[in-house]
C-alpha cells in the first residue's frame, strides 16, 4: 500500500511540476501570439505535455522506491566524500 501511494504521489507532483512549466509557456504564447491563437492545437499540445509529466512522475517514483525503502540509499552515501577522515 505505501509503494502505491509513493508512486501516485511522484505522479501528481510530475503533473503539478509540469503544470507550472506549462503555464508558464502557455504565458508567454499567448502574450506573444495572440493574433494567430489556435485554441484547439493547443490544448492537444498541453494535454499531451501533462500526460508525459505524469508518466515522468510515475517511472521517478518507482526509481525512487528503489532507491531508498528497497537498496536503502540514504543521503550519507551520496556524500560520503564529504565525511572522509583526514
Amino acid at each position: 500500500m505505501k509503494k502505491e501511494i509513493y508512486i501516485i504521489l511522484f505522479s501528481v507532483l510530475g503533473f503539478l511540476v509540469n503544470f507550472l512549466i506549462l503555464a508558464m509557456i502557455e504565458t508567454w504564447y499567448i502574450n506573444h501570439y495572440m493574433r494567430d491563437f489556435s485554441g484547439m492545437a493547443y490544448a492537444m499540445i498541453s494535454a499531451l505535455w501533462l500526460a508525459i509529466g505524469m508518466v515522468f512522475g510515475f517511472i521517478d517514483g518507482k526509481f525512487f522506491w528503489q532507491k531508498i525503502y528497497v537498496e536503502k540509499v540514504r543521503k550519507k552515501h551520496f556524500f560520503k566524500w564529504i565525511r572522509k577522515k583526514r
